[in-house]
């Protein structure tokens, strides 16, 4: 039932996307050859000033192929560091 939803499908689609090994050794070699490729902004905005979550959000990041980019986080909560337009978060 679940792959007939347009959200299965899309899960599908994005599955049978993923580079292989060798493919992403050319990826990199690409990105290594245009300082990283392009930079992405990402903002998250974190009402409940929750740690744990915003933490799972960034190990996703890092997990991932992309990693050009730096991240905003709008937070109620107390920053557990302070810092500089240099790093990724802020």
């Amino acid at each position: 039932l679940f792959e007939n939803m347009p959200s299965g499908r899309l899960l599908n689609w994005l599955d049978a996307r993923n580079p292989d090994a060798k493919q992403l050794k050319v990826i990199e070699a690409q990105l290594r050859k245009r300082n990283g490729g392009p930079q992405f902004g990402i903002m998250l905005l974190d009402l409940d000033a929750d740690m744990v979550k915003l933490q799972a959000t960034f190990d996703s990041l890092v997990a991932g192929n992309c990693k050009a980019f730096k991240v905003v986080v709008f937070t109620t909560g107390d920053l557990p560091a302070t810092t500089t337009p240099h790093d990724t978060v802020h």
